[in-house]
């Protein structure tokens, strides 16, 4: 299937920071390519090389597991909804 070029957005910003946006009817996909910064750590782990302090209980208890309130990019949270795929492919992918 052919893909359509205007459904997706590349940003080059700062930092060597490299972001592609991909819109579809209802979600959007992306991928964030960037060098490592100094003091970064986030969902992907802290970049230290040691993988044993980036699971999920390390990483919440650094930067804890929501999104603080001042920290949105939206005015406003949204209600995520799981659909039956979704909720396949989490029975099957380890944690």
């Amino acid at each position: 299937a052919a893909f359509d070029k205007r459904r997706i957005v590349h940003m080059d910003l700062p930092m060597g920071v490299h972001l592609d946006i991909l819109r579809w009817a209802n979600y959007v996909d992306f991928r964030l390519r960037m060098p490592r910064q100094d003091g970064q750590d986030g969902g992907c782990g802290n970049f230290n090389g040691d993988a044993s302090d980036d699971t999920t209980e390390a990483i919440f208890s650094r930067d804890g597991a929501r999104v603080q309130d001042d920290d949105f990019l939206f005015s406003r949270r949204t209600d995520v909804r799981v659909g039956e795929t979704q909720k396949k492919l989490l029975d099957i992918c380890p944690e």
